[in-house]
């Protein structure tokens, strides 16, 4: 680990010298575009850190070569352009408090093996999440604090894995909340902090049929939307920490919930 703000390009380039070098993590250092051909030359990296750093699209590029499968680039100045450059080898990749622009995910290439997918912070549309399509692997998905609403989730509905979503912090609508329940994989929502006064919980047959868990801490919500989901049979979980309800409305709730563990 390397994460020290004395580490700069020019410590980079003797750490170079290193080929045998498969985890780097220099987060939090003052490395800028000007040591990526340093990095690149380390064939046997496959795990690497650079969030809150200086870097910026020219640095995937030069690096755009290595088959890396971790990395971090959460806070730091890579566009939305910049992510045409990942490597199609990456499992796992977070783009936290980005500002990628216009283009916001869209230039992301398909990623064979990705799985993991943490975006956080990072201003999103609902419409880009239909370029998400083509990550056939995907399974964990977070969104929290995107600004998205949940409806775009309608164009993953045919990701075979799909099987976590965090939309915390996201303006979710009715519509959004609706495109959630339909995917058929989903075993984990994450809605904390989120205002669902306005949504009603769908179900039935075709909604929700894996969801094992819920986490709606801190959210803004109804008895009777949460009660909805005491109808999902593989439930086990739900998440209600910090909602202020009164004696009468938990007892309903403690009621509603026979085979699930209620965290309150």
């Amino acid at each position: 680990m390397l994460s020290e703000n004395a580490i700069s390009d020019r410590a980079v380039r003797v750490i170079s010298e290193t080929s045998s070098l498969v985890n780097l993590n220099l987060a939090d250092t003052r490395i800028t575009d000007a040591c990526s051909e340093a990095i690149g030359r380390l064939g046997r990296l496959r795990n690497l850190i650079v969030s809150d750093t200086h870097i910026g699209d020219a640095f995937l590029k030069n690096i755009s070569h290595l088959r890396l499968e971790h990395v971090v680039l959460s806070r730091t100045h890579v566009t939305g352009c910049g992510l045409a450059f990942v490597p199609r080898t990456v499992t796992e990749l977070f783009v936290e408090q980005l500002r990628l622009g216009p283009s916001g995910l869209t230039r992301l290439p398909e990623l064979e093996h990705l799985w993991f997918l943490q975006a956080n912070g990072t201003p999103l549309s609902d419409s880009q999440l239909r370029c998400l399509q083509q990550q056939r692997r995907l399974t964990y998905l977070h969104v929290a604090d995107t600004g998205i609403t949940g409806t775009g989730l309608v164009h993953l509905a045919n990701l075979p894995r799909l099987a976590v979503v965090d939309l915390s912090g996201c303006p979710v609508s009715q519509q959004g909340i609706e495109a959630l329940a339909a995917l058929p994989h989903l075993e984990f929502c994450i809605l904390r902090n989120c205002d669902l006064r306005e949504c009603d919980v769908p179900t039935g047959p075709e909604f929700w049929p894996d969801l094992r868990g819920v986490d709606l801490a801190g959210a803004r919500v109804s008895v009777d939307a949460i009660t909805a989901f005491a109808q999902c049979r593989q439930l086990r979980r739900i998440n209600l920490e910090g909602l202020p309800f009164s004696d009468a409305e938990w007892e309903h709730i403690l009621a509603s919930f026979r085979n699930a563990e209620i965290i309150r």
